[in-house]
């Protein structure tokens, strides 16, 4: 039988995240319940689900290159996201949750 799992378990994993109270996209990996949402194209995406992006500027005549997004989430979320969700996750995020359960830090 499927646990089911109440609202206030959901709320108390999302709101481990630091950017929970404001961020409002509707895709977030921390969530317990996650496969039943919906995101539309143009809905705001989770900062731990972005790619990274190269970007820059022409500052001073010389092109300045960094990083947006991309960054992975920090080892004490990744340590609350159900392992159906690490799909939804960015790469350098996936890569880390995988170590982690190598070396036994995460508890499935």
């Amino acid at each position: 039988m499927i646990k089911e799992i109440s609202r206030k378990e959901v709320l108390k994993n999302l709101e481990r995240c630091s950017y929970f109270d404001r961020c409002n996209a509707p895709i977030c990996p921390l969530d317990l319940q996650m496969e039943k949402r919906t995101k539309l194209w143009n809905e705001v995406r989770c900062r731990w689900t972005r790619e990274a992006v190269k970007t820059g500027i022409v500052k001073a005549g010389q092109y300045v290159q960094w990083i947006e997004w991309g960054r992975a989430m920090p080892d004490i979320l990744l340590k609350f996201v159900p392992e159906r969700n690490i799909k939804k996750l960015n790469e350098k995020s996936r890569e880390r949750w995988l170590k982690l359960k190598e070396r036994g830090l995460i508890k499935i």
